[in-house]
C-alpha cells in the first residue's frame, strides 16, 4: 500500500506542482494491485506548515510567524528531503522510510482570494472556482 499525504499551504506553491505529482503517483495506481490511495480532510486547526515544515524555509517562517512554527530541534527529519514531520508524527515517518508514504505540498488552486472560508467551500464541493 502506498500513502499520499498532502499539505495546504495557499499562496505559497501552486496547483501545477500538485497536478504533476499527483500524475506521477496516480501511475503506480491500478486495480490490479493492491495499492491504496488515502486522502484525509483534517478540518480545523490543523497548520500545515507544522504537519509536514519546510525545513529549508524556517528561517522565513520563523519571521513570519514567530508564536506557531515548531523549533527546528524538535522536527522528525524526511529523509532524502528539506522537510520536517511534527514531533507527533513518528508514524507517518516510519511509513515514508518504509516507502509507504508520499507527501504532496502545496495543494491549493488558481486565483486565491486568501479566504479560509471560501477556500474551504471550493475544495469541499470540487467547484473549479
Amino acid at each position: 500500500m502506498h500513502t499520499l499525504a498532502g499539505t495546504s499551504v495557499l499562496g505559497h506553491w501552486g496547483s501545477q506542482l500538485l497536478q504533476g505529482q499527483v500524475e506521477r503517483y496516480s501511475k503506480t495506481f491500478n486495480p490490479d494491485n493492491d495499492h491504496v490511495l488515502v486522502m484525509i480532510f483534517l478540518n480545523g486547526g490543523n497548520d500545515s506548515l507544522n504537519t509536514v515544515v519546510p525545513i529549508n524555509q524556517l528561517s522565513i517562517l520563523n519571521q513570519l510567524r514567530p508564536h506557531v512554527i515548531l523549533p527546528e530541534s524538535s522536527l522528525l527529519n524526511v529523509s532524502d528531503t528539506n522537510l520536517g514531520f511534527h514531533p507527533s508524527l513518528e508514524g507517518l515517518r516510519s511509513l515514508y522510510d518504509e516507502g509507504q508514504l508520499r507527501i504532496i505540498r502545496g495543494v491549493g488552486y488558481p486565483q486565491q482570494n486568501f479566504s479560509h472560508f471560501r477556500s474551504s467551500d471550493i475544495w469541499m464541493s470540487g467547484s473549479d472556482a
